[in-house]
């Protein structure tokens, strides 16, 4: 796959003056960047986020309970973006107000140790390549 995508981005012209040359990174970077956001970011991390946020929203409506659900379904938190929708989705649909959620789910990401950032760190890797 390495050699189709060299020959794919530089031709006949494989030698490490030209892949190491600033055009050479730049056509590398973004071939990174068009894999990293179509098939990996598109395919694989958006819908696993997806499916957190929808499995945690239901696992809120069975219990009804945030501190139960969080202890319980705590492998299914990879980031507190994913808490902060299911809880926001939870509370919309009770009625109830989401006027200090962002401080709520702060204090469960500090309570039981949960992930941090990691949505922010690839929004920023996506940005970084261009």
């Amino acid at each position: 796959m390495l050699d189709r995508v060299l020959m794919k981005l530089f031709g006949k012209k494989r030698t490490l003056s030209n892949v190491f040359s600033r055009k050479g990174f730049l056509l590398l970077l973004m071939e990174y960047k068009r894999i990293f956001c179509d098939e990996i970011r598109s395919k694989r991390i958006i819908p696993y986020l997806n499916y957190c946020v929808n499995h945690l929203y239901e696992s809120l409506c069975e219990t009804d309970d945030p501190i139960s659900t969080i202890a319980k379904e705590r492998e299914l938190i990879p980031d507190k973006e994913v808490l902060y929708k299911a809880l926001k989705k939870w509370k919309e649909k009770k009625g109830e107000s989401i006027h200090n959620l962002r401080r709520e789910v702060n204090k469960y990401t500090e309570l039981y140790g949960l992930p941090q950032d990691a949505i922010m760190t690839i929004r920023d890797f996506r940005k970084a390549c261009g």
